[in-house]
């Protein structure tokens, strides 16, 4: 029979019986048939016309054993209807489901329970602790310095990523030195937190010393054009006002609401970490207001004045994409890309602002991921379109800012030493990159997402 017809008779006798709880499985359905995909939205009609928040929770369960193929699973099933939380199941096999940590992360959909079995006992509630997770040993004394070089594999795709992560068991002040824990015993693993936190610091290492722990609430302004030559904001030499506490092994700190927070043992080194708050959301954009500053990067500055003074952010910001594009599909398709590469940049490369300000930020929303990047102890380089060949000669010409020749653009990053974080990159400007980044700008003014081909 009609799965939207049963569905309907199911609310219906529900309904009539006082129950609690209907579950109803769509079972078995593929992604790639059209008209079982369109059932979906059928039966949410159907069910939402008898009870009209229904379906008030919509559970994708996902294959583990089906790699790279859930993710295509995952883009059609959030396309046919909305999707509040996933459950992967066969993690009994061979399959580890590692695939699904970057659904959760792509569609911004939380995993609720995994399947380990056959058994009603083998659905478990989704510990992310747990499923992640490893102890990866290895040998290194105090008083050292080292790289750790990280390799991972997609078996699927047969690619390799390598990552060198330095680790530094020689200075005390360093954050690696330092346990974060929140209230929850909860470990803060990134250098930025949300709302006004109450932690604890623990450092064995570090014995009755005087920890000056000084506030910042200074709004670092956005990264100028890739061809502009004004100089970019200096560090403040003093920040906003500090105090002092005793540190012994540990202590107790509440976090202000906003600015950022910078720990120092001698105040006359440029030696200690910082923790970052900029919004209660961040890295994600959840408030309207957020949607406005990234603009910037699209807009004159008279425009964007007039966008900034609105009083109803969210009907502006809609207004504006709306401008630009000849559907509301198309502007929709707009908004998720560009602020999905806002979001991406937050993550990516937050230093001491928002990583959507930086230059990397700036460069990574208008023109996209870049084809390749190099990195050298001091530098990124970002290649944009085909590369000559595999050993890319346009390594050569690191001293020249830009190429648009067959191997498209190159832009360099230069690390800053930054008393306030180690992920501050400063880009090579010059004026030869303007008509490509006027020609970026127009095309996302024109309603169209700009990939460099």
């Amino acid at each position: 029979s009609d799965p939207a017809s049963v569905a309907f008779d199911t609310l219906q006798s529900a309904k009539a019986n006082d129950a609690d709880v209907v579950i109803i499985d769509t079972a078995g359905r593929l992604h790639n048939n059209i008209n079982l995909m369109r059932e979906l939205g059928k039966i949410r009609n159907v069910m939402n016309k008898v009870i009209p928040e229904a379906p008030h929770d919509v559970m994708l369960v996902l294959d583990a054993s089906t790699g790279q193929n859930a993710i295509e699973q995952a883009s059609q099933f959030t396309a046919a209807t909305e999707v509040n939380s996933l459950a992967l199941t066969k993690l009994d096999g061979t399959a580890k489901g590692g695939v699904v940590i970057g659904i959760s992360d792509q569609f911004q959909i939380p995993v609720r329970y995994i399947g380990v079995g056959e058994g009603i006992e083998d659905l478990q509630q989704f510990n992310k602790k747990e499923f992640i997770d490893t102890v990866i040993p290895f040998d290194l004394r105090l008083n050292q310095l080292a790289k750790l070089k990280l390799s991972i594999t997609d078996l699927n795709r047969f690619r390799t990523y390598e990552r060198l992560v330095d680790v530094n068991k020689k200075d005390f002040y360093h954050r690696q030195f330092y346990l974060l824990e929140d209230t929850n015993n909860q470990v803060l693993l990134n250098n930025y937190y949300t709302g006004s936190k109450y932690i604890r610091i623990t450092n064995n290492y570090i014995t009755n010393k005087i920890v000056y722990v000084n506030y910042n609430d200074i709004n670092f302004p956005v990264a100028l054009p890739p061809f502009s030559k004004a100089s970019r904001q200096s560090f403040p030499k003093a920040t906003g006002h500090y105090k002092r506490i005793d540190f012994n092994k540990n202590t107790n700190l509440v976090l202000p609401e906003n600015g950022f927070v910078y720990f120092q043992i001698d105040t006359l080194k440029n030696q200690g970490f910082s923790l970052f708050n900029f919004n209660p959301h961040f890295p994600y954009l959840k408030d309207p207001k957020q949607l406005i500053g990234p603009l910037r990067f699209l807009c004159t500055k008279e425009e964007f004045k007039k966008i900034a003074k609105s009083s109803a952010p969210k009907n502006t910001v809609d207004q504006f994409w709306l401008s630009k594009a000849s559907s509301m599909e198309r502007a929709r398709n707009l908004i998720k890309t560009y602020y999905s590469r806002v979001e991406k940049a937050n993550e990516m490369f937050t230093s001491h602002l928002e990583g959507w300000k930086t230059d990397r930020g700036m460069i990574s929303i208008i023109f996209g991921p870049p084809s390749y990047i190099r990195k050298t102890k001091s530098a990124e380089i970002w290649y944009y379109g085909q590369q000559s060949n595999s050993n890319l000669n346009a390594y050569n010409s690191l001293n020249d800012p830009m190429r648009i020749q067959s191997s498209g653009l190159k832009f360099t990053f230069d690390k800053v030493s930054n008393p306030f974080s180690m992920n501050d990159y400063e880009l090579d400007r010059n004026y030869s990159y303007k008509s490509s980044w006027y020609r970026a700008v127009e095309s996302w003014r024109k309603g169209k997402v700009y990939i460099v081909q």
